[in-house]
């Protein structure tokens, strides 16, 4: 969960820095700052889990952003496989060679 927050927050940080955090809704108030959190939220979770490649779009998630939740996702999974077989001592433990194919 902290992983995940913390990669939402690099690109929540990317998007305000380029200038592009905020949604071509054009609504009043706070709302038009909801709806970008809201929107670029469900972006990047789509982007992490599925590597959509229509947000590659430069006004969704942008190519390098892409990229990297691209990366991020394979290393991740490797770290994973990585922790499990090392720290986790529960009775129902899977061999690491089961593991890695």
């Amino acid at each position: 969960l902290l992983f995940l927050g913390v990669d939402i927050g690099i690109f929540y940080l990317y998007k305000i820095m380029r200038g592009d955090f905020l949604t071509f809704l054009n609504l009043a108030g706070i709302l038009r700052f909801v709806t970008a959190i809201l929107s670029r939220f469900g972006c990047k979770i789509m982007v992490n889990f599925t590597m959509l490649m229509q947000f590659r779009h430069p006004q969704e998630a942008g190519g390098l952003p892409f990229a990297v939740s691209i990366l991020t996702s394979v290393v991740g999974s490797f770290m994973a496989v990585y922790a499990y077989s090392n720290y986790y001592n529960g009775d129902e433990k899977i061999d690491n060679e089961t593991l890695q194919t």
